[in-house]
């Protein structure tokens, strides 16, 4: 499932809108919709990351990365991942994490 699935996910977004992200589409390369387990990142994002000791990170040439958790069991333990899980995450996020305030509105 790509990011432009997202108005159909059952991970919701708690800050943006799907209509949104293709509106900010151009703002992809520097923010994530939010935080998942796994993501395809790039220097531009790591740049705005708080804290990401608890995830694992391997360069892949070009400037991106695989971020992905240390511990992907949560992430994959259930359909919803546990509120504490992705609230701990996008605080290691930071400003990576794209809101409404990045987008204009």
């Amino acid at each position: 499932m790509g990011w432009y699935n997202l108005g159909s996910a059952l991970l919701r977004l708690p800050h943006v809108e799907e209509h949104e992200i293709r509106a900010g589409a151009h703002l992809l390369a520097s923010f994530v919709p939010d935080a998942r387990g796994v993501l395809l990142v790039t220097d531009a994002h790591l740049a705005r990351a708080a804290d990401l000791s608890a995830w694992s990170l391997e360069a892949l040439g070009g400037g991106r990365h695989l971020l992905r958790a240390k511990d992907l069991a949560p992430w994959l333990a259930d359909q919803q991942v546990d509120p504490d899980v992705m609230a701990r995450a996008r605080a290691d996020f930071g400003e990576m994490v794209m809101t409404r305030a990045v987008l204009g509105g």
